[in-house]
């Protein structure tokens, strides 16, 4: 199942591809940077609703910059799969490219493009043009 995050004026959109990735991204954010979690509360609530208003898009943009800046420092070994439970291997745990330098440009979408730029491109998006985001 391939997940996509879309603008409610369906002017933009971005192939996140398998439900691995952001449940994967969420579960490094939610254990890596808790001690940061209230200064990206806006990103960590997109990341757990899949939903952001328009009022709510720029904030929340500048908060996954945060997270970028943040995942940086955890080299690519300290990805969590699946924060539920912390023993499931990830499919890709001996797959990871040697250009995959940390946990901020380990998560590229479905046609290669890093995940995390794309996600602030369409919250900026949003944000100039007064519309929504969803994940699907």
């Amino acid at each position: 199942m391939s997940f996509t995050i879309n603008t409610s004026d369906n002017e933009l959109f971005v192939d996140v591809g398998s439900g691995d990735i952001w449940i994967s991204l969420m579960s490094t954010v939610d254990i890596r940077l808790k001690k940061c979690k209230k200064d990206i509360s806006y990103a960590v609530n997109f990341l757990h609703s899949g939903e952001c208003s328009a009022e709510d898009a720029l904030e929340t943009a500048k908060q996954f910059n945060i997270i970028r800046d943040e995942l940086s420092k955890f080299g690519p070994d300290k990805i969590i799969y699946d924060s539920e439970d912390l023993k499931k291997e990830a499919p890709w745990k001996n797959n990871i490219s040697p250009t995959v330098t940390s946990c901020a440009n380990f998560y590229t979408t479905a046609d290669g493009n890093d995940l995390l730029f794309e996600i602030v491109n369409i919250l900026t998006y949003a944000a100039a043009n007064k519309v929504s985001v969803e994940l699907r």
